[in-house]
């Protein structure tokens, strides 16, 4: 029996579902223990420098595997890396490339699209078309994603993979009778059915039952299809993982379809949904409802030999010990908000509450603390001093400011921090990029405020792409709910930040007016206290006394005054609880007041604020804003709203905004604003003008002008945001083609399921528009290339069919748009493995445009392209490389080396030389765009994919030298 001291070895923990995936596991293990605590035994051993605690679930199930991990990690206080290994049911075929995945294959957990390699998809909510999945599970550990890279690139060397070799050692181990049942069936029993054919009765065996004409085997599959014995082939992406059995090839193909999984199983969300794990399944069925137990054991070793594999370059834990994050680091970045520097007062006893509780020795200790209060009452202002204070006395911390006033803006805010930490990847969500960041040892030690989380489901959202331990993070908000929910009920951590003291409002006045005649302080007196000591309703009467020519007790007797209409549409929309009834109105009044000051005196500056409140309050870059007839008057109206303290200037912007000169508002002023554009000017005309300045100001959605439109997205995405925006009585033709626009923005930047929630509602929109009315199509034409770019394939098709038959009613076949839609079928085709449609289409259009179109028309090319791999993908060798070499030709000499459709043509052609034998050519030319996609600050989607490539071309010339 191993002593107590075996278990603080222990750094690995593997869980295996059932028995039979325990077995192959044991049999990897070298110096083997066994281990029982608590009712539950633990087999205990060592593989390579790792000892390793392997475990079986009591009953298959998510909460089981959950379980079983929390008392593993009870029991093994040292553990590091945690992988679940067993079987699953694989998609037999994925991806552009129509990759085959055969029985016996391995699928590894690998983060794709918005997922972190696993998807819970029992998780969500039924909505009116049908049930919409919501669950979020954790990616893999850096170390394990770095494991599994480098063993991916070891495989692509002639070394290959030593997973043969280990499942001879799996067999060694195993008892005479269970040889055989851990080997690799052989594909002759590799039995796969078409989709709409099911299998008739539970009770009994495909064998015997099943036509078995209707099989179609390995040979059938295609070249991608082949296995050698004991070869299986990796596969890397998305897991789905239920409490139920996958047993439909209808369910499986559209949760493939929708979150691009591989594979089934049971266990893993339970693990991963709150535990960094890797999960490694062996595929032994094709989740249809035809099962086959012929292959379970072995796919179970096949997933048991990838792991031992890939723990061998896993460094051991000795070697990652933890540490003072302050150590993990050189030097420290200040993620805060440029604005100019405010008057600031008081708050002394709310800051040292902060700093004790943020701001520790220990990084195992750090809190989540939330400040709570009315909107106005300088809950962003104590955050700034705290952020400032630990700038100036914490020389080893870093300080990171995200706003959660919209995902736009907290988007907006994870790309310039991206860029900040120089980590940003231009093919990356940069919310994804920060959040493995801010989850790595990299990070050291820091401070995080999340500003203005006000809405519970934003809320949700931002904390997903949080740390989840050791980092004290700071959050402000109205609402007590948001509070708790963001930081829990531990007493204390929830601060509430009050009105000021009469003595702390009276220096905040004598900072901001400080010309206040001692006469007129009985009627400031008054005045703060119709304030109720808010700081933001002082900061907006000081700024209006300031910029007229008024006495302190004129504008008090304006405050008593003001309209009550007005003031009641502004304060009722606050919603804040707070004991002070008169608060909202306090600050209404003052706004009510400046607003109608501004509008009589100054209407470039009331035109300026009402476009102002339709976008989005922070980072509103200077370009953006209309002009009302020449910058000066412009920068007049900037003028008016800053006097006003409407508006602040950020000063030394950082480059990710351009570099150009940027605008905040308060949330509040924000709010304020629009519900008195709402209230007393035409809103509709307003929203249209914003429409129509915005579609002309906005960047051309090119990749070459990226770094122009992602400052000005936020802000286009929220004015299209607006309820009722796109009906035709609101210029809503204009603004579908906004909409159109942005959304070749957000394809440009992988914002694929962004883009089809932008133009759905457009699209609807238009229902009540003829048939063929231009606009229509074109919306209907966007939204099927964003169902294409987001693989929502049938949707795609099925919308794509409608618009090229409309349109082929209206156009001629030369007409640029027509072809575009032709196009975008074609693509869908293609990726639903519709073959020799998306051929027959793209012949039509490549014959055409080479009618119509210069050589070097980009459009051209694309066609060109995507031909060349349909006859690719047809056995066609001889035609692809003749087109494909044509293209690669014309776009080595038009376009940059390290343009995405330069570097995707290579890659086809490269495959196209590997599947006719010119193993030299391939080798040159993939070489080529691997080297260039790595020197990419991130490389493309389809990087790996060229590696898969290079890689197998390596074996064939290495197979090729040994037969010679």
């Amino acid at each position: 029996m191993p002593s107590s001291g075996d278990k603080g070895k222990v750094t690995v923990a593997w869980i295996a579902p059932m028995a039979l995936e325990l077995t192959p596991a044991i049999a990897l293990l070298e110096e083997r223990k066994y281990l029982f605590v608590d009712n539950t035994g633990y087999n205990i051993g060592r593989i390579g420098d790792h000892w390793v605690t392997m475990v079986v679930c009591p009953r298959i199930g998510t909460h089981p595997a959950a379980t079983v991990l929390a008392n593993a990690k009870n029991h093994f206080p040292n553990l590091r890396h945690i992988l679940v290994v067993g079987i699953a049911g694989g998609v037999p075929s994925y991806g552009l490339d129509c990759n085959q995945i055969v029985l016996g294959d391995v699928v590894v957990s690998f983060p794709q699209g918005s997922e972190g390699g696993v998807k819970h998809y029992e998780f969500g909510a039924w909505q009116a078309d049908g049930f919409s999945h919501s669950g979020h599970t954790l990616h893999p550990s850096d170390a394990l994603l770095m494991a599994v890279n480098n063993l991916r690139a070891v495989h692509m060397t002639r070394q290959g993979t030593q997973m043969p070799l280990f499942l001879q050692e799996i067999r060694k181990n195993l008892s005479d009778l269970e040889v055989s049942e851990f080997s690799d069936p052989g594909y002759d029993e590799d039995h796969l059915y078409p989709d709409d054919y099911l299998h008739q009765d539970d009770q009994k065996l495909c064998e015997g039952l099943c036509d078995t004409a209707k099989r179609i085997s390995r040979a059938d599959r295609g070249i991608k299809a082949k296995r050698s014995q004991d070869t299986p082939r990796i596969h890397y992406g998305n897991i789905g993982s239920a409490n139920a059995l996958m047993m439909s090839s209808e369910l499986r193909n559209k949760l493939h379809n929708h979150s691009q999984v591989i594979c089934f199983e049971m266990e893993s969300a339970g693990v991963i949904g709150s535990h960094q794990a890797l999960v490694i399944r062996g595929v032994s069925d094709y989740s249809d409802s035809h099962k086959n137990k012929r292959w379970q054991k072995y796919a179970a070793a096949t997933a048991s030999a990838y792991a031992k594999e890939l723990l061998r370059l896993v460094p051991p834990a000795e070697q990652m010990p933890l540490e003072e994050p302050s150590t993990r680091r050189k030097g420290s970045t200040y993620f805060i908000p440029r604005w100019k520097k405010q008057q600031f007062v008081g708050r002394e006893e709310v800051l040292e509450t902060l700093k004790k509780k943020l701001i520790r020795e220990d990084p195992r200790s750090a809190q989540l603390v939330a400040v709570t209060g009315l909107g106005g009452v300088g809950k962003t202002q104590v955050a700034l001093q705290m952020a400032v204070w630990v700038k100036e006395n914490k020389p080893n911390w870093s300080v990171f400011w995200l706003p959660a006033l919209s995902m736009a803006a907290f988007d907006q805010a994870c790309m310039a921090l991206a860029g900040e930490l120089n980590i940003r990847d231009p093919k990356e969500d940069p919310k994804e990029t920060v959040k493995r960041y801010l989850r790595s040892a990299e990070l050291g030690r820091c401070l995080i405020i999340v500003d203005n989380a006000d809405d519970m489901n934003m809320l949700e959202a931002v904390v997903g792409y949080l740390p989840e331990e050791n980092v004290p993070i700071l959050f402000t908000t109205r609402f007590r709910d948001v509070a708790f929910e963001a930081v829990g009920d531990e007493d204390g951590n929830v601060v509430v930040l009050e009105s000021m003291s009469t003595k702390e409002s009276q220096l905040l006045w004598d900072r901001l007016a400080p010309t206040t005649p001692a006469e007129d302080m009985p009627s400031v007196k008054e005045i703060l206290r119709e304030l109720a000591y808010l700081p933001l309703a002082i900061q907006q009467a000081a700024a209006f006394i300031n910029r007229n020519p008024i006495t302190v007790s004129k504008y008090l007797s304006l405050l008593v005054t003001t309209e009550d209409e007005m003031v009641s549409a502004l304060s009722s929309q606050f919603n804040d609880p707070t004991p002070y009834r008169k608060t909202p109105s306090a600050v209404a009044r003052t706004w009510t007041i400046s607003f109608e000051q501004i509008r009589d005196t100054d209407k470039a500056a009331a035109d300026l604020l009402s476009f102002l409140s339709l976008i989005e309050p922070r980072a509103i870059p200077h370009d953006i804003l209309p002009k009302p007839t020449t910058e000066a008057e412009l920068r007049r109206a900037i003028g008016t709203l800053l006097g006003y303290a409407f508006i602040q200037k950020r000063e030394n912007n950082p480059e990710e905004y351009g570099g150009e000169c940027l605008y905040d508002m308060h949330r509040l002023v924000h709010l304020g604003a629009r519900i008195w554009v709402t209230e007393k000017l035409s809103l509709s005309d307003i929203r249209h003008a914003a429409v129509l300045h915005l579609a002309e100001v906005f960047p051309e959605p090119v990749w070459e002008n990226r770094e122009r439109w992602r400052p000005k997205m936020p802000h286009a995405l929220k004015l299209l945001a607006v309820d009722g925006i796109y009906e035709p009585e609101e210029g809503g033709h204009d603004a579908g083609g906004l909409g159109c626009e942005v959304a070749g923005c957000l394809f440009q930047d992988g914002r694929y399921q962004e883009a089809v929630n932008l133009l759905e509602p457009a699209v609807e929109a238009t229902n009540r528009l003829p048939e063929e009315d231009s606009d229509r199509l074109l919306w209907q034409h966007t939204l099927g290339r964003a169902y294409v770019e987001n693989r929502q394939t049938p949707k795609a098709i099925k919308l794509l069919e409608h618009v090229v038959e409309v349109e082929g009613r209206l156009l001629s076949e030369e007409e640029p748009g027509r072809l575009a839609s032709q196009h975008e079928l074609a693509r869908a085709y293609h990726d639903n493995c519709q073959h020799p449609e998306a051929m027959k289409l793209l012949e039509h259009i490549v014959a055409i445009q080479d009618r119509v179109l210069p050589q070097e028309h980009l459009n051209r090319l694309a066609s060109q392209r995507m031909l060349g791999q349909a006859y690719l993908d047809t056995g066609q060798i001889p035609e692809a490389i003749k087109l494909l070499e044509h293209v690669v030709a014309v776009q080595v000499r038009l376009l940059p080396q390290d343009h995405p459709e330069q570097l995707v043509s290579q890659h086809e052609l490269g495959r196209a030389y590997l599947n006719n034998g010119q193993i030299p050519e391939a080798i040159k030319l993939l070489e080529h765009v691997v080297t260039v996609e790595s020197g990419l600050p991130k490389p493309p989607s389809n990087h790996q994919l060229s590696r898969d490539a290079l890689a197998e071309a390596y074996g064939m010339l290495a197979r090729k030298m040994d037969s010679s």
